[in-house]
C-alpha cells in the first residue's frame, strides 16, 4: 500500500515537471519569434514577396533581383560591421566628463558618413531593381516604393540608437510615427539579410 502511494506520489510530481517544462519552451518559442530581429526579417521576405507580385517579375527579372539582394546584402553587410564599434564608442563616451565638444561632433560626423553610405546604398539597390522594369512596371514601382520601404522599417522605427528609458527612470518615448501628428519613419537604410525572392515564381 504504501508503495502504492510512493509511485503515485512520484507519477504526480513528474507530470507537474513536465508540463513547467512544456509552458517554458512555449513562452521562449512565442517571445524569440516576436523578436526584432525576427520581425525584420520577416519584413524584408514580406517586402521581397510583395515586389515580386506587385510588379509580376517574369522569371528573368527575378534571377538579377535575386542578384541585386545578394551585392546589397554583402554591402550591408560590411557597413553595419563598420558602423556598430563607431555607435558603441560614442554612447559609451557618455561617461567622459573631459570629452571636448570637438570630439564628439567628430565621433557623431564618422557615424553619420557611414549611415549617408547606408542610405546610399539603399537608394542604389531599388534604383538599379527599378532599371530591370518594364515602362509599366515602373509606373508601379513608383506606386509601391514608400510602402515596400514601411515594409522592411525596423520595429517601431527605431534606429541603433541607446534604448529608450524605462518606465520610472526618465521621460516616456514619444507615440509611434503616424501618431498623435508624428511623422512617418524615414526610410530604413538596409535590405540586409533580406532572403531572396523564391524560384521560379
Amino acid at each position: 500500500m504504501e508503495t502504492i502511494k510512493k509511485n503515485k506520489w512520484l507519477s504526480i510530481l513528474i507530470a507537474v515537471l513536465v508540463i513547467a517544462n512544456i509552458a517554458t519552451l512555449s513562452t521562449f518559442w512565442i517571445l524569440n519569434r516576436k523578436s526584432p530581429e525576427n520581425l525584420r526579417a520577416a519584413g524584408r521576405h514580406e517586402a521581397s514577396l510583395f515586389i515580386i507580385n506587385e510588379l509580376n517579375l517574369n522569371k528573368d527579372q527575378q534571377l538579377i533581383y535575386k542578384q541585386l539582394i545578394a551585392e546589397h546584402q554583402s554591402e550591408m553587410h560590411d557597413l553595419r560591421r563598420k558602423i556598430r564599434p563607431l555607435k558603441n564608442h560614442f554612447f559609451s563616451s557618455i561617461k567622459d566628463t573631459v570629452l571636448t565638444e570637438s570630439a564628439i561632433i567628430k565621433m557623431a560626423a564618422a557615424i553619420g558618413e557611414k549611415e549617408k553610405e547606408i542610405q546610399l546604398a539603399t537608394f542604389n539597390h531599388f534604383r538599379e531593381l527599378r532599371k530591370i522594369c518594364t515602362p509599366e512596371q515602373k509606373i508601379k514601382f513608383d506606386k509601391i516604393i514608400n510602402q515596400v520601404m514601411r515594409m522592411v522599417a525596423p520595429p517601431g522605427g527605431r534606429g541603433e540608437g541607446p534604448p529608450p528609458p524605462q518606465h520610472g527612470n526618465g521621460p516616456m518615448p514619444p507615440p509611434p510615427p503616424g501618431q498623435e501628428g508624428m511623422p512617418p519613419p524615414p526610410p530604413p537604410g538596409d535590405f540586409e539579410d533580406m532572403p531572396p525572392p523564391p524560384p521560379g515564381q
